[in-house]
C-alpha cells in the first residue's frame, strides 16, 4: 500500500484500488482532469442511513456501493468523515458520508452489514479520511449521549471517559474518530484493517470546515475506485 500527498489531497493505493481524500482544492473538474480513467458517481447526501448502489442518478443517500472497475464513488464533506470500504479480492467498494448524524444513525454499521448480507465472504478494509477531531468537536451533552449509545464499551463510565470529556456547562468534546472505529470493529472489521488520517478539518485551513466557516464553507470531495 502506497500513501502520497498531492496538490488535491492524500492518495492511498495498491495495484487494485485507489482511495483519495481531498482537500479544499479537490473539486469535481480538477479530479476529472487528474483521473480521466474514472467515472465519478455522486449522491445527494442528507445525513441519513440510506444505502444505495452507485449510479449516474443523483439519488438521496449517504452510502453508496458498487462492484465494478473504473467507477469512482464520491463523498463530499466539510467536517464529516468520508469513510471508504473495500474488499479488492471480491471487487466490492462502498463510500460512506459519516457525519455525527450518520454515526448516530449507525450508517457505518448498516453499510457493512448490508454488504456482508450480499457478499458473505467479504473481508473489508476501512479508510477514514480527514474530519473534525476530538479537540474541536464540541456538542451538547444530549448529542454526546446519543453518540455514546452506539459504541460497544461495557460500562457507561468507560464510554464517557474514553470517548468524550466535558468542556463548558452542558457541552462536551466527543471523539468522533474513536466512535467511527468502534462501530466498524463491532461489525467485524479487524482493527488492523482500519486506516485513519488524523487531520482536523476545523483547525487545518487546507480543508473546508462548516464548524469554522459556517455558511461560507465549501465541500471537499473524496472517492474510492477499483483500477
Amino acid at each position: 500500500m502506497k500513501v502520497s500527498k498531492t496538490l488535491l489531497g492524500t492518495v492511498i493505493e495498491t495495484g487494485k484500488y485507489l482511495v483519495f481524500f481531498g482537500n479544499r482544492k479537490a473539486q469535481l473538474i480538477p479530479l476529472q482532469n487528474r483521473y480521466p480513467e474514472f467515472n465519478f458517481l455522486k449522491i445527494k447526501q442528507t445525513h441519513s442511513d440510506c444505502i444505495v448502489e452507485a449510479s449516474t442518478a443523483l439519488v438521496e443517500a449517504d452510502s453508496h456501493w458498487r462492484q465494478e472497475k473504473k467507477q469512482a464513488l464520491v463523498i463530499a464533506t466539510a467536517d464529516c468523515g468520508p469513510v471508504m470500504l473495500v474488499d479488492a479480492e471480491h471487487g466490492v467498494l462502498c463510500a460512506v458520508h459519516a457525519g455525527w448524524r450518520g454515526v448516530q444513525n449507525e450508517i457505518l454499521k448498516k453499510s457493512v452489514l448490508f454488504l456482508l448480507a450480499r457478499f458473505p465472504a467479504l473481508k473489508l478494509q476501512a479508510f477514514v479520511g480527514p474530519h473534525i477531531q476530538f479537540s474541536s468537536f464540541e456538542v451538547e451533552d444530549s448529542i454526546r449521549d446519543s453518540l455514546l449509545k452506539t459504541v460497544q464499551s461495557n460500562t457507561p463510565e468507560m464510554k464517557v471517559s474514553g470517548y468524550s470529556r466535558p468542556s463548558k456547562s452542558g457541552f462536551s468534546l466527543v471523539d468522533l474518530n474513536l466512535i467511527i472505529r468502534d462501530q466498524l470493529i463491532s461489525v467485524g472489521i479487524q482493527r488492523e484493517n482500519i486506516f485513519c488520517l488524523f487531520e482536523d478539518t476545523k483547525t487545518n485551513a487546507n480543508y473546508h470546515s462548516y464548524r469554522r466557516d459556517q455558511k461560507s464553507s465549501g465541500r471537499q470531495l473524496s472517492f474510492i475506485a477499483l483500477k
